[in-house]
């Protein structure tokens, strides 16, 4: 072997190690744990492990379509486990939903009106993610930004992700927020610009009289003390700084009557994304069930202050972060007699959080029995009473669940359905049963 090819070799090997470390460093231990590029400042899937990132998702669909106004959000749609929601909003324009002059965090329902924010804190869309695993009940959420070509290569982001449990909407000029309900989640984004390490802090919504506020000039409700969540090791994240990346989740022309995503290029620090572990922070614990369906983001004119004005709205729009499933079981006899009062008897091994008596029921043709906030896990049934002598089961159809197939089964012979579930999955089965009377 030559010496040039001894070279290029040893060239080859050095090259090869820098760039599996490169992909390994792609994920931290939180992207690790959910499979998904969280910290890396880009959108594109890298091929190694993990290879999942925003761009993931695409194709995605944008609604309505076409529109008048850039404040569309994308259809719902899960991959890999994981649920997806984009947001869209103006972007340097003085139709933008903003808050008044000297809006604080703490404010619950505050007044929105309209005008251009400054221009680090112009939002033109966020994207949310969240999965909970099945094999540990942890339950994950991904948060991205982005925003307005910017001025300078150092500008800060300050970006707060709110969550809330309720649906109560708030009074008129609110541009539809909820109102507030102990536990409800703020989530602060805070990048200094350049090369400062992100920042992920939490506080919850609390409303006991002897709660203790951020603001300590407050009292409650307001929103609670800041808990570190990059320090404790339960958050991640990364800007694109200095790195100008693709968007393929980016909403297409107004004028598009399929609503399908485009790709963008998106310059220096325009991009900021984050992955949270919500059960190890104590937010979610896992095994349990605990729902959050309403979100929006506001940027802040400055860090972890809970003093930071607030200056754009993206949002609200409704997102599902819950660690809950959902069992639905139909019954349907044939021929199809109106009434058919035979009761069919069903038992289940499915516990909820709260507690509900689940097994067990009895339902009639074209009965409907919803088992909501399921405890995830494996292991579970919903087993038929034997339907004889007057029926016989023909089948049991689960293909309008959202529990992938491979992990339910169907037995006839046991008149039993067995399946694993995660949060956010729905087991919806229909039995069938056959009359074994002979009509003329």
């Amino acid at each position: 072997m030559s010496k040039r090819t001894k070279f290029l070799l040893g060239i080859g090997v050095i090259a090869a190690l820098v760039i599996g470390w490169q992909i390994a460093a792609f994920a931290g231990p939180v992207g690790t744990a959910q499979g998904f590029e969280d910290d890396d400042g880009n959108l594109a899937p890298n091929g190694g492990t993990p290879n999942f990132d925003w761009n993931s998702f695409a194709p995605v669909t944008w609604s309505p379509h076409p529109a008048t106004t850039p404040t569309r959000q994308t259809d719902a749609k899960t991959v890999s486990g994981f649920q997806f929601k984009g947001i869209e909003d103006w972007g340097d324009n003085s139709s933008d939903t903003s808050f008044a002059g000297g809006t604080k965090q703490d404010t619950n329902c505050p007044s929105v009106g309209t005008g251009k924010p400054p221009n680090k804190d112009d939002l033109k869309r966020i994207y949310l993610s969240s999965k909970t695993l099945p094999s540990n009940g942890h339950t994950f959420l991904d948060l991205a930004w982005v925003r307005i070509p910017q001025n300078t290569t150092s500008s800060s982001a300050h970006v707060g992700f709110e969550f809330n449990q309720g649906s109560t909407a708030c009074p008129a000029g609110s541009d539809g927020l909820v109102q507030r309900t102990a536990g409800d989640i703020l989530i602060v984004y805070d990048f200094e610009g350049g090369s400062s390490p992100v920042v992920l802090t939490l506080r919850k919504w609390v409303t006991a009289a002897n709660a203790t506020c951020e603001v300590g000039s407050s009292k409650p409700p307001c929103w609670g003390v800041a808990q570190n969540l990059t320090t404790g090791g339960f958050a991640e994240g990364a800007v694109n700084a200095g790195t100008p990346v693709q968007d393929a989740l980016t909403p297409p022309a107004l004028s598009s009557t399929t609503g399908t995503s485009i790709t963008e290029g998106l310059g220096d620090t325009e991009f900021g994304e984050a992955g949270i572990d919500l059960t190890a922070a104590g937010v979610i614990p896992a095994n349990s069930c605990a729902s959050f369906g309403k979100a929006y983001a506001v940027s802040r004119s400055s860090g972890n202050s809970g003093q930071a004005q607030m200056k754009d709205l993206v949002g609200p729009a409704n997102f599902s972060i819950t660690n809950c499933a959902s069992v639905i079981i139909r019954k349907q006899t044939s021929p199809d007699e109106d009434p058919n009062t035979t009761n069919f008897g069903y038992t289940t091994n499915v516990t909820t959080n709260p507690a509900t008596t689940t097994s067990p029921f009895t339902l009639q043709d074209d009965g409907v029995k919803t088992i909501q906030n399921v405890v995830q896990g494996s292991g579970k049934t919903v087993t038929e009473d034997d339907p004889s002598p007057g029926y016989a089961l023909t089948s049991i159809d689960c293909s309008a669940s959202t529990v992938p197939a491979a992990n339910r089964s169907t037995n006839t012979t046991t008149m039993a359905v067995t399946f694993s579930i995660a949060g956010g999955e729905t087991l919806d089965c229909t039995f069938p049963t056959r009359s074994r009377q002979v009509r003329s």
